[in-house]
């Protein structure tokens, strides 16, 4: 049934409702099944409509007893396969579209969680509720301020108000049926239309911009035609065209935003808690790992030619007369040193042996003297350098300092891509258990939370829940901002004598907005002291953070 209702409110919608006037007909032919009475008399007798299927005694079988004793109409179904159904239908896009946006287990299930029970069944109760106290009141019988007129029972049956006169009131159960069934085709359009098309509506260009503002209208225009068809259906409602009226108002929001503003792309982040730039990131990852692909295959073509070309062929090696791509064309004769006509090819083969070398002769006269050629080489050599030509580029020289691709690695968390800013330093240590070490946690008067530091021996402050230990939700904070570390340092006291102790510090790990000690901001990079009743703050946010390190006194007692 709940298939046959989401194929047929896409298709053909009237029809949808058309079955719920007729479902009012079955207690009374069931009951007539029951006492073997005609169902043409039944019909005759409660004035049923003429177009009630005779079919309903076979298919009434499965109603219960209840229904025997019920005198007044009931609109509400009470079949939850269409929740069941479009639930799980929210599921599967939920899933589909934490992947596409989130990337993570957690961010994934409490998206699939907020479609199902925020997106879907959340706001079918608060449209139902709304219905259910303003339609019956406005659209009545009864209803102030719109003219009173008899109108066809539903959508297909005879003028006049409910059976036998009876007067009939909307229920809350029919309101939250008429609810789910219009957020279908926005499920259709939303859900499972802007997901396959993201890659052509998130576009710049016009097209982009027409194709998906047209998919919101078309979602909410369905959402309004169904609605208006549920309620349509019911003989005792009264201008019922008037629920069509926001389809005006769609209309002209719809035109002003072909003016440059493109809706998909301000409701998509919202709609699936994603960044503002999530989907461009995710986008261009793919785009320069697609490109990556397309160069790699663009060297690796050009290097199979450049082999081909330098390799001879076996067939070439003795013919002189065939030559490689990269020889020179053979020179142009003369077109006056043969005639076409009395031109003979020569058919004699070349030799390949190389031509003897041309033949000198012999000077009778004297040979220079040494004294010349002396000359001659001491005056090239007293000859300034030619400093015009261009320097030669000098070599560059091997660079031995560490990169930092293998700290960044050993820092990468576990099956993520988020690398740490801080490791411990090899004078970290946990402190005595002795002497706790207390933080609270401050909103202007009241206490959010406490924590006792002597856990461990390093917290990490920031946004990035997976390995901050105290996360800070404030939009100004940094995903790593801060650290708060136990050091196992050694001072000298006034005699001289050097005494240690484990101490507590805060290292700012360069975040954006800053930290803040005692209302000072700290240097980034640098290990700050923390000492009791020290009051930390991290960016903007307005939470403190204030240390307190109870007397060994008070911790004995």
């Amino acid at each position: 049934m709940a298939i046959w209702e989401m194929t047929h409110l896409i298709i053909a919608p009237k029809k949808v409702f058309r079955s719920i006037y007729y479902h009012v007909c079955y207690p009374l032919l069931f009951l007539a099944k029951c006492l073997g009475t005609n169902s043409r008399c039944i019909s005759e007798t409660y004035a049923l409509p003429p177009e009630c299927p005779r079919s309903c005694l076979r298919s009434s079988t499965d109603l219960r007893f209840r229904d025997l004793t019920e005198t007044k109409n009931t609109y509400h179904l009470a079949d939850p396969s269409f929740t069941y159904l479009l639930s799980a239908f929210q599921l599967l896009t939920g899933i589909a579209w934490g992947i596409a946006t989130q990337g993570y287990a957690g961010p994934t299930l409490r998206l699939t969680l907020m479609f199902i029970f925020v997106h879907f069944l959340l706001s079918s109760l608060v449209i139902a509720t709304l219905a259910f106290l303003l339609i019956g009141r406005l659209l009545g019988p009864g209803g102030k301020g719109l003219p009173s007129r008899m109108r066809r029972r539903g959508l297909f049956g005879e003028e006049g108000g409910g059976r036998d006169g009876e007067a009939e009131d909307l229920e809350f159960g029919y309101c939250f049926d008429v609810a789910i069934r219009a957020f279908f085709p926005v499920w259709i359009c939303l859900y499972v239309g802007q997901f396959v098309l993201w890659f052509l509506i998130r576009g710049d260009h016009w097209i982009s911009l027409f194709l998906g503002n047209t998919l919101y209208l078309v979602a909410f225009s369905y959402y309004v035609i169904i609605f208006f068809l549920g309620y349509n259906a019911l003989p005792f409602l009264q201008h019922t065209e008037l629920l069509l009226s926001p389809m005006i108002l769609y209309a002209i929001l719809w035109a002003a935003s072909l003016f440059g503003f493109n809706i998909p792309k301000h409701i998509a982040p919202w709609m699936t808690l994603a960044q503002p730039g999530g989907f461009e990131i995710s986008i261009s990852q793919t785009q320069s790992f697609t490109e990556s692909l397309r160069r790699q295959a663009q060297d690796e073509a050009q290097y199979v030619m450049q082999q081909i070309t330098q390799t001879p062929r076996n067939s070439d090696r003795g013919n002189p007369r065939r030559r490689s791509p990269s020889s020179p064309p053979p020179r142009p004769k003369h077109p006056d040193s043969h005639s076409p006509k009395t031109h003979k090819r020569s058919r004699r083969r070349p030799t390949l042996s190389p031509s003897p070398p041309p033949k000198t002769k012999r000077s009778n006269q004297p040979l220079p003297s040494q004294n010349d050629a002396y000359k001659e080489t001491s005056t090239a050599l007293d000859k300034p350098p030619n400093t015009s030509a261009a320097p030669l580029p000098s070599k560059q020289k091997p660079n031995y300092a560490p990169s930092g691709l293998l700290a960044a690695e050993t820092n990468t968390v576990a099956n993520t891509s988020i690398v740490l800013k801080y490791h411990e330093p090899p004078d970290s240590r946990l402190p005595p258990a002795s002497q706790p070490y207390l933080l609270y946690i401050f909103k202007s008067s009241d206490l959010l939370s406490k924590i006792t530091l002597n856990e461990r021996s390093c917290w990490l402050f920031g946004r990035e829940k997976i390995v901050a230990d105290v996360p800070v939700e404030h939009p100004s904070a940094s995903k790593q901002h801060a650290v708060l570390q136990f050091r196992y340092v050694v001072r000298k006291d006034e005699f001289g004598e050097k005494a240690g102790g484990v101490g507590l510090y805060m290292l700012d790990l360069d975040s954006a907005n800053g930290s803040f000690l005692n209302g000072e901001r700290v240097e980034g990079r640098r290990y700050v002291e923390v000492r009791h009743g020290d009051v930390l703050k991290w960016g903007e946010s307005s939470r403190e953070y204030v240390v307190l390190v109870p007397p060994k006194e008070m911790v004995a007692k």
